[in-house]
């Protein structure tokens, strides 16, 4: 049994199932709804864990525990799993689920290629499929699975996905800029 404890939330890792308590503060009933809906709306995907139980009182939730280990210590990665990552992340935004980040921790690679992903607090969930702020989540989603696949298996990005990449990532850091600038202005 392992724990993994942040500020945010404990997860105590068993050989079969996950047990996940959000701590109490800002936000983490909010948290914990967003992972709750998550994992119900992604019931049946294989490489998403199957919700076992909840405990809206306690902030708790159990989860199946994915076999496999997170893309972040994964020593080889077959082509296969991020081929399959790609279908696993359709078949999420077609579910209605937007992730805000895709880590290599969140990334469960097993044993035999197939892979996974964990943790669903950070997501926007489709309310209204033509929603400005659903498509929004949307293009970050698939950036961040381009921006995965790219920093670890560059070779599988078709050349219009390495140049929309390429300009998604200089978007982003003009934004970051401006955002740096926006705050030194305001405090100071």
């Amino acid at each position: 049994m392992t724990s993994i404890e942040t500020a945010k939330n404990k997860a105590v890792l068993e050989v079969d199932r996950v047990v996940k308590t959000f701590k109490q503060g800002r936000k983490a009933a909010r948290r914990y709804r967003l992972e709750v809906e998550s994992l119900s709306r992604l019931a049946g995907v294989a490489g998403v864990p199957a919700l076992v139980a909840v405990s809206p009182q306690e902030l708790r939730l159990v989860a199946s525990r994915l076999p496999g280990e997170p893309l972040s210590v994964a020593r080889q990665v077959p082509d296969q799993a991020f081929l399959r990552l790609r279908d696993l992340v359709q078949e999420m935004l077609q579910r209605g689920v937007a992730r805000h980040s895709m880590p290599p921790r969140d990334v469960i690679v097993g044993p035999d290629g197939q892979v996974g992903l964990v943790d669903f607090e950070r997501v926007t969930l489709r309310g209204w499929r033509l929603s400005p702020v659903w498509l929004g989540a949307c293009l970050i989603t698939r950036f961040h699975l381009l921006r995965l696949i790219g920093d670890r298996a560059p070779h599988l990005l078709s050349r219009s996905e390495a140049e929309s990449l390429r300009i998604q990532r200089r978007m982003g850091r003009w934004y970051h800029s401006f955002i740096l600038l926006r705050r030194r202005i305001r405090s100071g």
